[in-house]
């Protein structure tokens, strides 16, 4: 039922005295302004979201464009703590009793 029906609904049986007659147009001015509160933060949102992608288009080009530019880290590099791999060996590395039974 749309809020022109509601309301003529509302008056048609508010004319005879029937109190159901004005419950139903406050229920219908309630659920229009409900209803408008609703429209208005999804707007709001929507637009919220162009000028966010707007502010942001291109960044994730940009971005993969800066990791495609990171070739191969330096010979050195190694993520644990104390310098290069050389002085990371597996312990059994470079000695000779391991293997002997």
């Amino acid at each position: 039922m749309g809020a022109c029906l509601r309301l003529a609904a509302a008056s048609d049986l508010a004319s005879p005295g029937f109190a159901l007659g004005s419950g139903l147009r406050h229920l219908s001015n309630r659920w229009s302004s409900q209803l408008n509160t609703v429209l208005d933060a999804c707007a709001r949102i929507a637009d919220h979201m162009r000028v966010t992608k707007k502010i942001h288009n291109g960044d994730e080009a940009y971005l993969q464009r800066q990791m495609n530019s990171i070739d191969v880290p330096d010979a050195d590099f190694d993520e644990r703590v104390g310098g290069s791999r050389a002085f990371h060996r597996p312990l059994h590395e470079g000695r000779r009793d391991v293997g002997r039974v």
